[in-house]
């Protein structure tokens, strides 16, 4: 009898022992992690190099506000295009923790700041850069190359 009772207390004490280790030391007090795709919007477009040519790597310089502070950030460019089109959007991603006065989002502003974006080949004649904005809006800038 004692010998059943000490197995039982065994393992009892096993089971709480693994279902509060599967829990861990980590207390997260409910908060969840939120990370957000979104369209970024470009404020302009400039091409660093005067003169292009066929030949050349096209160096599109795209400006603007990533986020307004550092739990935003540049995703990925979402890009298509044809002949004489450089069709894209710029997609950043938004991760943080809601509820937590700690989760390390600083206030400063995170910017695109010139960020480069290369096609190569280009077609020879007028070509146009599309950019995709939030809400639907496009912004186009042409460049010609020679």
């Amino acid at each position: 009898m004692i010998m059943k009772i000490k197995i039982l207390f065994y393992l009892s004490a096993v089971i709480i022992f693994a279902v509060l280790s599967m829990h861990g030391c980590y207390d997260d007090h409910g908060w969840s992690r939120s990370q957000s795709y979104y369209k970024i919007t470009v404020d302009s477009i400039t091409f660093p190099a005067q003169n292009f040519t066929a030949n050349d790597t096209l160096r599109i310089a795209l400006w603007g506000v990533i986020g307004e502070d550092s739990c935003y950030s540049f995703s990925y460019f979402q890009e298509s295009g044809s002949s004489h089109l450089i069709d894209l959007a710029l997609w950043g991603l938004h991760d943080y923790v809601p509820a937590d006065p700690s989760s390390g989002c600083t206030t400063a502003k995170i910017l695109l700041n010139g960020m480069i974006y290369r096609v190569y080949p280009v077609e020879q004649g007028m070509n146009t850069v599309v950019i995709h904005q939030p809400g639907g809006s496009n912004l186009y800038k042409q460049v010609f190359i020679y």
